[in-house]
């Protein structure tokens, strides 16, 4: 009985988790964006629309990836909103290891090409 119930909940732990974009961030790994955190994007300041824009040039296959994740979504730009979302919060939920500060908020032009709200992120190192 109690090997039965060891396999169920072995089980239950091991079920496949749905891909996001925030799982193939996790995949892309904390060190890698922190690399690219520290040593791609420019600026110390920076929004999560400059991070998107420049994560979808140097991470394409992952960007690609990501699209394909969210056609449920329909047409691209309903997509890349979610994509964005995904990052946002991937990138809040790990300030201290990719070494960053969320300083607030900013207006911004987006990915589609429209200006829209962006939290606004400060290199700590």
């Amino acid at each position: 009985q109690r090997m039965l119930n060891q396999n169920h909940i072995t089980m239950a732990t091991n079920r496949p988790t749905r891909t996001t974009a925030y799982t193939i961030m996790g995949e892309i790994g904390n060190e890698t964006l922190f690399n690219f955190i520290h040593n791609v994007l420019p600026a110390r300041k920076f929004t999560s629309h400059d991070f998107t824009m420049l994560f979808k040039t140097h991470f394409s296959n992952e960007y690609e990836r990501m699209l394909e994740v969210y056609a449920e979504y329909g047409e691209t730009p309903y997509r890349n909103q979610q994509i964005t979302k995904a990052i946002g919060k991937y990138l809040g939920n790990h300030q201290q290891s990719l070494h960053i500060d969320n300083i607030g908020k900013a207006r911004s032009k987006n990915i589609n090409g429209t200006v829209s709200s962006a939290s606004i992120w400060r290199k700590t190192l």
